[in-house]
């Protein structure tokens, strides 16, 4: 549980905008949704990122998908899909 806590104040999840925004207005045509919803003391929280690569909130869903059945191969980690 203290893993999973470090990691999501590493990625400061709890002041990330819900959406990023992207140069063309869009997503881009390849990869992966990754959402991720949080409540704590009455305060909700979601996270919705297109292949988030090289950053914390990747790690923290890759960290939860490794606890999950569904697993990761190599491919799917190099381009931040789960």
């Amino acid at each position: 549980m203290q893993h999973f806590l470090s990691l999501l104040d590493k990625a400061g999840f709890w002041s990330l905008p819900t959406e990023e925004t992207y140069g063309n207005g869009g997503y881009p045509m390849d990869g992966s949704q990754w959402v991720f919803e949080g409540i704590a003391n009455d305060d909700y929280s979601v996270v919705d990122r297109w292949s988030p690569k090289d950053s914390s909130y990747e790690q923290l869903c890759v960290y939860l998908a490794t606890l999950s059945p569904v697993k990761l191969d190599e491919d799917s980690r190099q381009k931040g899909s789960p």
